[in-house]
Protein backbone atom coordinates (compact mmCIF):
# COMPACT_ATOMS: atom_id res chain seq x y z
CA UNK A 1 0.00 0.00 0.00
CA UNK A 2 1.29 4.12 -0.72
CA UNK A 3 2.41 5.38 2.40
CA UNK A 4 2.17 8.68 2.53
CA UNK A 5 5.33 9.78 4.46
CA UNK A 6 4.03 13.55 4.59
CA UNK A 7 1.11 11.84 7.35
CA UNK A 8 3.76 10.22 9.12
CA UNK A 9 5.29 13.53 10.09
CA UNK A 10 2.16 15.47 10.46
CA UNK A 11 0.80 12.97 12.62
CA UNK A 12 3.93 13.00 14.80
CA UNK A 13 3.75 16.81 14.96
CA UNK A 14 0.19 17.00 16.33
CA UNK A 15 0.81 14.30 18.73
CA UNK A 16 3.58 16.03 20.26
CA UNK A 17 1.35 18.85 20.22
CA UNK A 18 -1.36 17.07 22.07
CA UNK A 19 0.80 16.00 24.84
CA UNK A 20 2.17 19.63 25.22
CA UNK A 21 -0.47 20.79 25.61
CA UNK A 22 -2.06 18.47 28.24
CA UNK A 23 0.99 19.12 30.13
CA UNK A 24 0.12 23.29 29.70
CA UNK A 25 -3.73 22.31 30.47
CA UNK A 26 -3.97 23.41 33.73
CA UNK A 27 -2.31 26.65 33.38
CA UNK A 28 -5.16 27.43 30.46
CA UNK A 29 -8.12 26.71 32.56
CA UNK A 30 -8.87 23.38 30.29
CA UNK A 31 -7.93 21.42 33.58
CA UNK A 32 -8.44 22.15 37.10
CA UNK A 33 -6.04 24.17 38.74
CA UNK A 34 -3.26 21.89 40.36
CA UNK A 35 -3.42 23.72 43.66
CA UNK A 36 -6.36 24.63 46.17
CA UNK A 37 -5.17 27.70 46.75
CA UNK A 38 -4.61 31.20 44.57
CA UNK A 39 -1.68 31.04 42.31
CA UNK A 40 -0.23 33.48 39.64
CA UNK A 41 1.09 31.11 36.85
CA UNK A 42 3.52 32.50 34.25
CA UNK A 43 1.73 33.32 31.04
CA UNK A 44 3.89 31.58 28.96
CA UNK A 45 2.57 28.74 30.06
CA UNK A 46 -0.88 29.60 29.19
CA UNK A 47 -0.08 31.26 25.68
CA UNK A 48 2.14 27.72 24.61
CA UNK A 49 -0.65 25.96 25.70
CA UNK A 50 -2.85 27.93 23.54
CA UNK A 51 0.11 27.87 20.84
CA UNK A 52 -0.30 23.85 20.71
CA UNK A 53 -3.96 23.07 20.62
CA UNK A 54 -4.47 26.01 17.73
CA UNK A 55 -5.12 23.93 14.65
CA UNK A 56 -4.35 20.32 16.47
CA UNK A 57 -7.49 18.72 16.37
CA UNK A 58 -8.49 20.36 12.88
CA UNK A 59 -5.26 18.63 11.87
CA UNK A 60 -5.73 15.30 13.57
CA UNK A 61 -9.09 15.71 11.73
CA UNK A 62 -7.77 16.62 7.87
CA UNK A 63 -5.27 13.79 8.61
CA UNK A 64 -8.14 11.36 8.76
CA UNK A 65 -10.06 13.01 5.83
CA UNK A 66 -6.54 12.72 4.16
CA UNK A 67 -5.87 8.56 4.92
CA UNK A 68 -9.60 7.74 4.24
CA UNK A 69 -9.08 8.78 0.75
CA UNK A 70 -6.05 7.26 0.09
CA UNK A 71 -7.08 4.14 1.29
CA UNK A 72 -9.91 4.12 -0.81
CA UNK A 73 -7.88 4.85 -4.18
CA UNK A 74 -5.86 1.49 -3.24
CA UNK A 75 -9.51 -0.53 -2.88
CA UNK A 76 -10.31 -3.24 -5.65
CA UNK A 77 -13.74 -2.47 -4.87
CA UNK A 78 -15.40 0.80 -3.06
CA UNK A 79 -15.83 -0.19 0.89
CA UNK A 80 -19.40 -0.75 1.57
CA UNK A 81 -21.37 1.15 3.79
CA UNK A 82 -21.96 -1.41 6.08
CA UNK A 83 -17.79 -2.42 6.48
CA UNK A 84 -17.14 1.44 6.86
CA UNK A 85 -19.48 1.54 9.93
CA UNK A 86 -18.24 -1.74 11.47
CA UNK A 87 -14.68 -0.29 11.00
CA UNK A 88 -14.89 2.69 12.54
CA UNK A 89 -17.17 1.57 15.10
CA UNK A 90 -14.31 -0.76 16.14
CA UNK A 91 -11.47 1.60 15.82
CA UNK A 92 -12.80 4.50 17.14
CA UNK A 93 -16.02 3.89 19.21
CA UNK A 94 -15.07 0.78 20.56
CA UNK A 95 -11.54 2.65 22.31
CA UNK A 96 -13.60 5.56 23.53
CA UNK A 97 -15.94 3.29 25.44
CA UNK A 98 -13.44 0.93 27.36
CA UNK A 99 -10.96 3.08 27.94
CA UNK A 100 -13.71 5.61 28.94
CA UNK A 101 -15.00 3.51 31.88
CA UNK A 102 -10.93 2.99 33.10
CA UNK A 103 -11.23 7.29 33.11
CA UNK A 104 -14.29 7.65 34.50
CA UNK A 105 -13.19 4.96 37.42
CA UNK A 106 -10.15 6.76 37.93
CA UNK A 107 -10.56 10.40 37.80
CA UNK A 108 -14.10 11.20 37.73
CA UNK A 109 -16.46 8.90 39.43
CA UNK A 110 -20.25 10.25 40.59
CA UNK A 111 -23.42 8.05 40.24
CA UNK A 112 -23.10 5.31 37.92
CA UNK A 113 -25.98 6.71 35.63
CA UNK A 114 -24.31 10.12 34.86
CA UNK A 115 -21.20 8.45 34.54
CA UNK A 116 -22.22 6.13 31.76
CA UNK A 117 -23.53 8.99 30.04
CA UNK A 118 -20.31 10.10 29.96
CA UNK A 119 -18.38 8.02 28.90
CA UNK A 120 -20.90 7.20 26.03
CA UNK A 121 -20.32 10.75 25.12
CA UNK A 122 -16.38 10.67 25.13
CA UNK A 123 -15.16 11.47 28.33
CA UNK A 124 -12.08 13.20 28.79
CA UNK A 125 -9.60 13.23 26.03
CA UNK A 126 -11.74 10.66 24.29
CA UNK A 127 -14.58 12.91 23.31
CA UNK A 128 -12.51 12.69 20.05
CA UNK A 129 -12.82 9.04 19.21
CA UNK A 130 -17.13 9.44 18.56
CA UNK A 131 -16.52 12.57 16.88
CA UNK A 132 -14.30 11.39 14.30
CA UNK A 133 -16.29 8.33 14.36
CA UNK A 134 -19.56 10.67 13.11
CA UNK A 135 -17.25 12.80 10.64
CA UNK A 136 -16.04 9.43 8.30
CA UNK A 137 -19.64 8.85 8.19
CA UNK A 138 -21.48 12.02 7.64
CA UNK A 139 -17.92 12.15 4.71
CA UNK A 140 -19.69 9.29 3.41
CA UNK A 141 -23.44 9.17 3.81
CA UNK A 142 -24.18 13.27 2.95
CA UNK A 143 -20.81 14.64 1.75
CA UNK A 144 -19.85 12.76 -1.04
CA UNK A 145 -23.73 11.09 -1.79
CA UNK A 146 -24.82 15.09 -2.41
CA UNK A 147 -22.08 16.26 -3.35
CA UNK A 148 -21.74 19.06 -0.62
CA UNK A 149 -19.86 21.69 -1.11
CA UNK A 150 -16.83 22.83 0.79
CA UNK A 151 -18.70 26.59 1.46
CA UNK A 152 -21.51 24.71 2.61
CA UNK A 153 -19.50 23.34 5.29
CA UNK A 154 -17.71 26.21 6.22
CA UNK A 155 -21.10 27.89 6.90
CA UNK A 156 -22.34 24.98 9.01
CA UNK A 157 -18.96 24.85 10.89
CA UNK A 158 -19.46 28.29 12.70
CA UNK A 159 -22.75 28.04 13.76
CA UNK A 160 -23.65 27.56 17.42
CA UNK A 161 -24.99 24.25 18.36
CA UNK A 162 -26.50 23.32 21.47
CA UNK A 163 -24.65 19.87 23.40
CA UNK A 164 -25.93 16.72 21.23
CA UNK A 165 -25.25 13.42 22.47
CA UNK A 166 -22.18 11.49 21.11
CA UNK A 167 -20.11 14.44 20.63
CA UNK A 168 -22.11 14.96 17.22
CA UNK A 169 -22.45 18.27 17.33
CA UNK A 170 -18.49 18.48 17.45
CA UNK A 171 -18.28 16.64 14.59
CA UNK A 172 -20.23 19.40 12.58
CA UNK A 173 -17.22 21.80 13.03
CA UNK A 174 -14.82 19.53 12.36
CA UNK A 175 -16.69 18.01 9.43
CA UNK A 176 -15.29 20.83 7.35
CA UNK A 177 -11.49 20.08 7.90
CA UNK A 178 -12.09 16.26 7.36
CA UNK A 179 -13.50 17.31 3.70
CA UNK A 180 -10.12 19.85 3.44
CA UNK A 181 -8.02 16.42 4.17
CA UNK A 182 -9.62 14.41 1.54
CA UNK A 183 -9.84 17.78 -0.84
CA UNK A 184 -5.71 18.06 -0.18
CA UNK A 185 -5.25 14.03 -1.11
CA UNK A 186 -7.39 14.69 -4.26
CA UNK A 187 -4.83 16.94 -5.39
CA UNK A 188 -1.82 15.96 -3.51
CA UNK A 189 0.46 16.40 -6.59
CA UNK A 190 -0.30 19.87 -6.62
CA UNK A 191 0.31 20.86 -3.27
CA UNK A 192 3.37 18.67 -3.23
CA UNK A 193 4.48 20.81 -5.75
CA UNK A 194 3.28 24.36 -4.37
CA UNK A 195 4.25 23.46 -0.82
CA UNK A 196 7.91 22.97 -1.89
CA UNK A 197 7.68 26.42 -2.80
CA UNK A 198 5.59 28.07 -0.08
CA UNK A 199 6.79 29.71 3.08
CA UNK A 200 4.61 28.44 5.82
CA UNK A 201 5.54 31.55 8.02
CA UNK A 202 3.05 33.28 5.86
CA UNK A 203 0.39 31.40 7.24
CA UNK A 204 1.17 31.64 10.96
CA UNK A 205 1.81 35.09 10.40
CA UNK A 206 -2.51 35.22 9.42
CA UNK A 207 -2.87 32.66 12.01
CA UNK A 208 -1.01 34.03 14.87
CA UNK A 209 -3.00 37.48 15.37
CA UNK A 210 -6.30 35.81 15.00
CA UNK A 211 -5.41 33.00 17.57
CA UNK A 212 -4.51 36.32 20.12
CA UNK A 213 -7.78 38.20 18.81
CA UNK A 214 -9.67 34.90 20.29
CA UNK A 215 -8.05 34.19 23.41
CA UNK A 216 -8.12 37.94 24.33
CA UNK A 217 -12.02 37.93 23.59
CA UNK A 218 -12.52 34.63 26.11
CA UNK A 219 -10.62 36.27 28.45
CA UNK A 220 -12.81 39.69 28.76
CA UNK A 221 -16.09 38.81 27.48
CA UNK A 222 -18.96 37.19 30.23
CA UNK A 223 -20.42 34.44 28.27
CA UNK A 224 -22.38 32.36 30.99
CA UNK A 225 -24.11 35.96 32.21
CA UNK A 226 -25.32 36.97 28.39
CA UNK A 227 -28.74 36.61 27.19
CA UNK A 228 -29.93 33.88 24.55
CA UNK A 229 -28.86 35.76 21.28
CA UNK A 230 -26.01 37.93 22.09
CA UNK A 231 -24.49 34.90 23.51
CA UNK A 232 -25.19 32.76 20.23
CA UNK A 233 -23.25 35.78 18.46
CA UNK A 234 -20.32 35.77 20.58
CA UNK A 235 -19.84 32.27 20.59
CA UNK A 236 -20.61 32.15 16.51
CA UNK A 237 -17.89 35.11 16.13
CA UNK A 238 -15.27 33.24 18.21
CA UNK A 239 -15.81 29.79 15.90
CA UNK A 240 -14.82 32.12 13.20
CA UNK A 241 -11.93 33.16 14.43
CA UNK A 242 -10.79 29.62 14.93
CA UNK A 243 -11.82 28.36 12.05
CA UNK A 244 -9.91 30.66 10.36
CA UNK A 245 -6.54 30.58 12.04
CA UNK A 246 -6.88 26.68 12.16
CA UNK A 247 -7.31 26.80 8.34
CA UNK A 248 -4.02 28.34 8.03
CA UNK A 249 -2.21 25.83 10.77
CA UNK A 250 -3.78 22.89 8.90
CA UNK A 251 -2.16 23.78 5.99
CA UNK A 252 1.09 24.53 7.55
CA UNK A 253 1.34 21.46 9.25
CA UNK A 254 1.12 19.65 5.61
CA UNK A 255 3.93 21.96 4.32
CA UNK A 256 6.09 21.32 7.15
CA UNK A 257 5.17 17.38 6.66
CA UNK A 258 5.79 17.78 2.65
CA UNK A 259 9.16 19.67 3.59
CA UNK A 260 9.91 17.19 6.40
CA UNK A 261 9.27 13.64 4.39
CA UNK A 262 12.20 12.93 2.56
CA UNK A 263 14.38 13.85 5.15
CA UNK A 264 17.13 11.83 7.29
CA UNK A 265 14.95 12.06 10.36
CA UNK A 266 11.74 10.59 8.58
CA UNK A 267 12.24 7.36 10.49
CA UNK A 268 12.19 8.36 13.58
CA UNK A 269 9.12 10.51 12.95
CA UNK A 270 7.52 6.89 11.05
CA UNK A 271 8.33 4.94 14.36
CA UNK A 272 6.46 7.91 16.67
CA UNK A 273 3.55 8.40 14.35
CA UNK A 274 3.10 4.59 14.07
CA UNK A 275 2.83 4.75 17.99
CA UNK A 276 0.60 7.88 17.80
CA UNK A 277 -3.02 5.69 18.28
CA UNK A 278 -1.72 4.23 21.59
CA UNK A 279 0.03 7.89 22.96
CA UNK A 280 -3.49 9.51 22.43
CA UNK A 281 -4.89 7.15 24.68
CA UNK A 282 -2.64 6.71 27.34
CA UNK A 283 -1.12 10.17 27.65
CA UNK A 284 -3.46 12.31 29.43
CA UNK A 285 -3.93 9.11 31.64
CA UNK A 286 -0.07 9.38 32.58
CA UNK A 287 -0.43 13.59 33.08
CA UNK A 288 -3.33 13.35 35.16
CA UNK A 289 -1.64 10.60 37.32
CA UNK A 290 1.37 12.84 37.82
CA UNK A 291 -0.20 16.13 38.51
CA UNK A 292 -3.49 15.40 40.37
CA UNK A 293 -2.65 12.11 42.41
CA UNK A 294 1.07 12.16 43.30
CA UNK A 295 3.25 15.63 44.57
CA UNK A 296 6.24 14.56 42.74
CA UNK A 297 6.53 17.04 40.23
CA UNK A 298 5.02 19.59 42.35
CA UNK A 299 8.45 20.69 43.95
CA UNK A 300 9.53 21.66 40.61
CA UNK A 301 6.91 24.10 39.63
CA UNK A 302 8.78 26.25 36.86
CA UNK A 303 9.78 22.73 35.27
CA UNK A 304 6.66 21.23 35.81
CA UNK A 305 4.67 21.56 32.71
CA UNK A 306 8.54 20.19 30.75
CA UNK A 307 8.30 17.05 33.26
CA UNK A 308 4.36 16.71 32.19
CA UNK A 309 5.45 16.51 29.00
CA UNK A 310 8.48 14.22 28.80
CA UNK A 311 6.67 11.87 31.50
CA UNK A 312 3.07 11.76 29.30
CA UNK A 313 4.87 11.06 25.94
CA UNK A 314 7.84 9.05 26.86
CA UNK A 315 6.10 6.65 29.12
CA UNK A 316 2.74 6.68 26.53
CA UNK A 317 5.05 5.66 23.87
CA UNK A 318 7.18 3.31 26.19
CA UNK A 319 4.71 1.12 26.60
CA UNK A 320 2.64 1.55 23.35
CA UNK A 321 6.26 0.49 21.65
CA UNK A 322 6.10 -2.54 23.91
CA UNK A 323 2.73 -3.84 23.72
CA UNK A 324 2.84 -3.42 19.58
CA UNK A 325 5.87 -6.19 19.71
CA UNK A 326 3.51 -8.42 21.49
CA UNK A 327 0.87 -10.97 19.23
CA UNK A 328 -2.17 -8.70 19.42
CA UNK A 329 -0.58 -5.67 20.59
CA UNK A 330 -1.03 -4.17 16.92
CA UNK A 331 -4.61 -4.47 17.59
CA UNK A 332 -4.67 -3.29 21.25
CA UNK A 333 -3.46 -0.11 19.67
Amino acid sequence: MLRAKEIDIIRTLVILALVLYHSLAPFTGGWAPLWTEPRTYSPVFEWLGHIAYAGMLETFVAISGYVFYLAETKRKEPQSAAALVKSKFQRLVVPALLWGVAYWLLFSGGNLASGLWRVVNGIGHLWFLPMLFWCFLLEKFVVLKYDVQLWILAIIAVLPYPALPFSFNSSLYYLFFFHVGAMLFKHREQLISRANRTNMFYLLALALPLLIINVELQHSIDLPSMSFWPKRAIICLLTSLRFVYSLAIVLAYFIIGIKLRDTRIYSAFRFIAECSFGIYLLQEFIIRFFYYHTTFFHSCEPLLPLLGFMSGFLISLIIVAIVRKTRFGRHFF
